[in-house]
């Protein structure tokens, strides 16, 4: 089992607003959907019984926090699903997936994790350092 970061930003709309990204982040994880992008890293090693940890980026307030938890339920790359692919919502301004993740066993944290304080403990984060966000942009 290989565990893989979900990271979501806020998400521009048609109308020329904004979603949250923990907005973005509750309807991708209560459809139990996440698509998956040309330029996403790992998505061939992505397989079902993987474990996926949430992470919200950006410069709002609850951003550069881990938030929640999920099993890979499965990865469908089929042209008919991720066209149809409307886990962020009818109105968001993005690109259609390559992929999209199936999700199961969410779990919420409780307390949302800032990285800031945990990073000397992540294997994936260069020791001692103070510019750790560069690390996380690509999943």
């Amino acid at each position: 089992m290989t565990t893989f970061l979900l990271i979501v930003n806020r998400c521009e709309r048609f109308d020329g607003g904004f979603d949250s990204a923990i907005t973005m982040a509750h309807r991708r994880l209560e459809a139990g959907k996440w698509a998956l992008y040309a330029n996403t890293p790992h998505k061939a090693e992505m397989k079902a019984g993987d474990q996926v940890l949430v992470y919200l980026a950006g410069a709002e307030k609850e951003a550069k926090h881990f938030v929640a938890t999920a099993t890979i339920a499965g990865l469908d790359v089929s042209a008919r699903v991720c066209q149809g692919y409307k886990a962020d919502g009818p109105d968001a301004l993005a690109e259609p997936p390559v992929a999209v993740l199936s999700l199961q066993e969410v779990r919420w944290l409780a307390t949302p994790v800032p990285v800031g304080s945990i990073k000397d403990k992540l294997d994936f984060v260069p020791k001692g350092t103070k510019k750790w966000g560069c690390v996380l942009q690509r999943g």
